[in-house]
Parts: structure tokens; sequence; C-alpha cells
């Protein structure tokens, strides 16, 4: 977190730093209560797919960007755009991962940026209802603080807690690409009926599609490499840790895998984002 994204435990006064997933971070928290466990190698390959769908949302953020000046639009729709420069800014600068994730994440704020300015600078044409027209900057500022607040309230009260400890992002953004794989649902509809088409793109749809799957891909090959079905440990977590003192058996908390949970949502978003491009051919 902020300050210091680490939990200290009791009685072993020990700390607890949570890993990139929620299985990882399991086996840290065996390891500080003086528990014995081997983590397995992990090996490249997984780092290096997440790095690949990161590089692919780049280019989307690029082009998109570049469509948007070129022909006056913007290419996200506006609630994806809110949800997703917020996360990479808290998730990004507040509560950031280890790098190299954390310049990817700031990286992909700058090129958000430019997705937001087309969205401010052309948004005005593509909005029907007179009320956003007629507090248009006032509507954006409600919605980014909408979005931000939300994250940050979803993770840390109920995500980024020593159940699913996941403390870098990881539950929400797949949460929010759920929706956002929707909104482009709704974004082709709504472009298509009233606007021609205007801000469609393929190549957008298409970085789109093969970022969410390579950073999936590796993301399920990592999980895969850690999985750890159910674990019991007990603890006894010192006053402010973010969990209760007691679990609800007593002071022993289950650390549950929530690898299938995990692949569900990859599939969600694989699905509409199939749909999306099965939509613009």
């Amino acid at each position: 977190m902020a300050a210091d994204p680490t939990s200290r435990m009791a009685p072993m006064a020990r700390r607890f730093v949570p890993l990139e997933s929620p299985q990882t971070g399991a086996l840290r928290l065996i390891q500080a209560v003086g528990l014995e466990t081997n983590a397995p190698r992990i090996g490249v390959l997984p780092t290096v797919l997440i790095i690949a769908g990161a590089i692919m949302w780049m280019l989307a953020y690029i082009w998109g960007g570049w469509i948007g000046f070129t022909e006056k639009t913007f290419t996200f729709p506006m609630i994806a755009i809110a949800l997703n420069i917020t996360w990479e800014f808290f998730f990004g600068f507040v509560e950031p991962p280890d790098p190299p994730f954390s310049w990817i994440r700031r990286l992909w704020f700058v090129l958000n940026l430019v997705i937001l300015i087309t969205a401010l600078l052309y948004g005005r044409n593509f909005v029907d209802e007179k009320w956003i027209l007629e507090n248009f900057v006032l509507f954006w500022v409600a919605l980014i603080l909408l979005c931000y607040f939300g994250q940050v309230i979803a993770h840390r009260h109920f995500i980024a807690n020593l159940i699913l400890n996941d403390c870098n992002g990881v539950t929400v953004a797949l949460l929010m690409n759920v929706a956002m794989s929707g909104l482009f649902v709704g974004f082709y509809h709504d472009r298509i009926d009233g606007y021609g088409g205007t801000g469609l793109s393929f190549v957008v749809g298409w970085f789109k599609l093969l970022g969410t799957g390579l950073v999936g891909l590796g993301s399920v090959l990592l999980f895969l490499a850690v999985r750890r079905c159910v674990l019991d440990v007990t603890i006894a977590p010192a006053a402010g840790a973010p969990c209760p003192p007691n679990g609800p058996d007593g002071g022993r908390v289950r650390l549950i895998d929530f690898l299938w949970f995990y692949m569900f949502l990859y599939a969600a978003i694989l699905v509409l984002d199939v749909a999306y491009l099965w939509l613009l051919y």
C-alpha cells in the first residue's frame, strides 16, 4: 500500500509481503507463520506472456488515440476510459507493485490520458443527453471520482485481505475488464445506430483481445505453478491488520485458491471481446 504494503503478524512478529497473485501470497503467509512449504519454480514464460499482453494494450491505446485525433472522435466507451485511467493511477502510483509491472501501469496511464483527451475534446458530438451536454466537464469529474473511489473501496475493504490476499489490483482489474468488454459491445451498437460507426476500430479490438488473452494465459500459468487448493493456517494478526483478529473458526483462517474464479473472469472477457470483433466484421 502507499506507506507500507506489509502486515505484521503476532506473535511471530514477522512481516508478510503480499506477492502478485493470491497463491504466491498464500505461500508467503505460511512461511511467515513458521510453517514449511516449498515454492515451485515458475520460470519466465508467464512473465513474458504478461508483458507481451501489456504491450498489446499499449498499442491499443496508441492506435485508439491516433484514430481519435484523426477522425475527431474517441474509441473507448466513456465509463471504460474512467475505469481504466483510475485503476492505472491507483495501482501504478498510489499502491504500485514491484517493477517492471509498476512501470507498465504508469505508461498505461500516460497513454490512456490521450484517450481521455480525445473524449473531452470530441465527446460532446456523441452525447444525446441534454443534462450531460450542459455539464460535460462536471460529468467527467464525477465519473472519474466515482470510478476511483469505487475501486479503492472495493480493493481495500473487500479484496486486499488475508482471505483473498490480492494487494496488487489483479481482482479489481479482472472485474473491471468484464464490465469494460461488455461496454464495448454496447459502444458498437451506439456508434453503428447513431453515428455511422465513427470511432469503431478493428485494430483496437484485436489489440485489446490479444492483450487480455496474453495476460490471462500468463496469469493462469502463474496460478497453476503455485496452486494450492485449500490451505488452513492458524494466525493471530495484530491490531490494525487487514483482517479480523480471529477467523470464523477461532483464529483459523482459510486461504482459498481462486484459480477457477479468475479463469471464469478471463473466459467471460474473452467471449465478450470475440463478440465485439464479430460485430465489427
